[in-house]
């Protein structure tokens, strides 16, 4: 991924190669705690893979979550 796309950052590409299930909804708090920062930092991880197509953001009720989108 990183390859590819060089606006990625390590975190963001090793949560993504594992976090990437069509269908599923992943949260700013797995991405925390998978990688091993503060909220700021996973929010903002999370925003910029939302910006690039990896991920389409949503509100449900209080929380936003993220799915991936079917890339090509």
């Amino acid at each position: 991924l990183l390859e590819s796309d060089p606006m990625l950052r390590k975190t963001q590409a090793h949560f993504y190669a594992r976090h990437c299930s069509l269908g599923k909804y992943y949260t700013i708090q797995q991405f925390k705690k998978m990688e091993k920062v503060v909220y700021e930092t996973a929010r903002t991880s999370m925003d910029m893979l939302a910006k690039l197509g990896y991920y389409k953001k949503e509100q449900i009720k209080n929380k936003f979550v993220y799915t991936p989108i079917e890339r090509k």
